[in-house]
């Protein structure tokens, strides 16, 4: 996985050194869609209207990718064989979940509604866009939010790459390089 850096140097000489993950990426702009969204709706002219729904509609095109990448981030952590990565997105998501947790820990918790919105994303995505609002936003947000952290409780698999130590060193390498030197 690769991972972005962002530095911004200032007029004055500080410097700001940003990390982050496509997957990081993704997820703020799922955000930024969804708030601008939010943002226009609460205009309530025509005009805002028709950008809200347009913010909505890239909202859950990037919420998707984002749960998408998720899981191929994890099948790939946990060495996943061809069929599986060729699955559906619903058998990708038992894979997971019976890697991670006993069968009878699955049957505690009701995955009818994740199971419900991924196996519609995959079969009638045209017609989700055309219907996509706050509401179903939320709710969507909602179910990918709750998956993921049943899955993180097991403490292996992580939404967001945890930062290693190589990175950390780069970081400060790159620092160091840009270190403010006003006694020259």
């Amino acid at each position: 996985m690769r991972s972005s850096l962002d530095i911004t140097i200032f007029k004055n000489g500080d410097i700001n050194i940003c990390k982050g993950s496509m997957y990081n990426i993704l997820w703020e702009d799922y955000v930024f869609y969804r708030d601008c969204a939010n943002h226009a709706w609460r205009k309530g002219n025509k005009h805002d209207d028709f950008l809200a729904s347009r913010y909505e509609r890239a909202a859950w095109v990037t919420l998707v990718y984002f749960f998408d990448s998720i899981i191929e981030q994890w099948l790939l952590t946990l060495m996943a064989e061809e069929p599986i990565l060729s699955a559906s997105r619903w058998q990708k998501c038992l894979f997971i979940l019976q890697s991670q947790y006993a069968q009878e820990d699955i049957n505690q918790y009701d995955f009818s509604r994740l199971q419900q919105q991924v196996m519609q994303w995959e079969k009638q995505k045209i017609m989700l866009l055309e219907q996509v609002s706050w509401e179903t936003l939320e709710e969507m947000e909602e179910v990918i939010d709750s998956f993921f952290s049943f899955i993180e409780q097991q403490g292996t698999l992580y939404r967001f790459p945890i930062e290693t130590k190589e990175t950390k060193s780069v970081v400060e390498k790159i620092s160091s390089l840009f270190h403010r030197r006003d006694n020259i």
